[in-house]
């Protein structure tokens, strides 16, 4: 229900998410009938990381924030303008939310409404008197039933305004707090260093439990990356980290997910782009992670490749760029590219590739995400 058009899901596709019995969280709620204050969740959702709203979806009562099935409906009547004009009427701006009913099968009378709502560039939105700002939170932070609203203070709502254009400022807090937390030592002469992080855009709100870092980090071991991950995560304020040579990796409650390995240079001093598959499983778990968690919304990702100067890269093979060597000028490389986490789990492989194909570019390389994909024989279609 988060991904695909709207308009083309069934009764059977509400039906299977609910089922997968996701609790209300940063980018989930449900409602079982049309609240007073809708615009107060739709705002607060587009000042954060976005969500879905079902309306006509019970709570259970004996474990709060989860849903009942079969879902109870509200009336088909109105519901789809009841919820556009709370979106342009009582939100300062306007917010333009994706709204759908989904009629239910027992009775055509009733139906959920399905909102769903993306992190607003115009962001902040003001509801009552255009002074009360919202945020969502995490039901961690809100145990228990109730609204997972939250009013922002002056500073986060200062970082809202300007929070589309910094992508170079995240990315640099994202380093500094990794640099912090793993270290940053210089690849030895034979060695080369790839680091991959992707950090939430909001990245100003807590939106994780320590107990939900956790059991993240068992899940991540889906991904079956080679020597990764490791499942001896430690503890430490805000997250969790490994920093067992050659690789070292780092989540923290506000979603940045960081990883880092050491290769060697092959006999001939050459860089062999291998470490695509590693940046590939990172990006495939952190955005279904995020997905999961209900945190979603827009990330940064970022890669860099440091210790490579003065060193060639080879991503050639029979009839492909007749195995050139290309060497670079610069000792550390970096590339960014943002994305919406929604999409981030399939497409991580196209996403990877985009990232190297940046890194190739300080090589005098001139490849295509379409050229990387044959190369390596990924298929991107498949992947999408």
């Amino acid at each position: 229900m988060f991904t695909g058009e709207l308009r083309t899901k069934t009764y059977h596709d509400l039906e299977g998410f609910l089922k997968e019995d996701i609790p209300e969280g940063t980018r989930l709620d449900y409602k079982k009938n049309f609240p007073k204050n809708l615009e107060k969740t739709i705002a607060a959702m587009a000042n954060t990381e976005g969500g879905l709203i079902l309306i006509g979806i019970a709570e259970d009562d004996d474990r709060p924030r989860h849903p009942v099935l079969p879902p109870v409906g509200v009336p088909v009547e109105q519901a789809v303008e009841t919820v556009i004009s709370k979106a342009y009427q009582a939100i300062h701006g306007p917010v333009t939310p994706e709204v759908e009913a989904i009629q239910l099968p027992d009775d055509d009378s009733k139906c959920v409404v399905v909102v769903r709502v993306q992190p607003s560039a115009r962001a902040p939105h003001a509801v009552g008197q255009r002074t009360d700002i919202y945020r969502r939170v995490d039901s961690q932070s809100m145990p228990g039933k109730g609204d997972l609203e939250a009013r922002m203070e002056l500073d986060a709502v200062g970082w809202l305004f300007d929070r589309r254009t910094r992508n170079a400022e995240i990315l640099a807090a994202a380093e500094q707090r990794r640099s912090e937390i793993m270290g940053s030592p210089a690849p030895a002469d034979e060695e080369f260093r790839v680091g991959v992080i992707v950090s939430p855009v909001l990245a100003h709100t807590e939106l994780l439990s320590t107990a939900q870092l956790e059991t993240l980090a068992l899940r991540r071991v889906t991904f079956g990356l080679n020597g990764f991950p490791d499942l001896n995560m430690r503890r430490i304020s805000g997250g969790l980290v490994s920093t067992h040579e050659p690789r070292m990796e780092y989540i923290d409650i506000s979603g940045l997910t960081a990883y880092t390995r050491t290769f060697k240079f092959d006999a001939d001093g050459l860089l062999r782009p291998w470490w695509f598959q590693n940046s590939v499983a990172l990006l495939a778990w952190a955005g279904l992670a995020a997905v999961k968690s209900g945190r979603g919304g827009t990330l940064l990702a970022a890669t860099t490749v440091a210790g490579v100067r003065d060193h060639a890269v080879e991503v050639g093979g029979p009839g492909f760029y007749d195995d050139d060597h290309r060497a670079s000028l610069q000792s550390q490389i970096s590339a960014s590219i943002r994305v919406e986490a929604d999409d981030l789990g399939r497409e991580a492989p196209r996403y990877a590739l985009d990232l190297m194909a940046q890194i190739l570019e300080a090589f005098d390389f001139r490849l295509t995400v379409e050229q990387l994909a044959r190369r390596f024989e990924v298929n991107l279609e498949s992947a999408g």
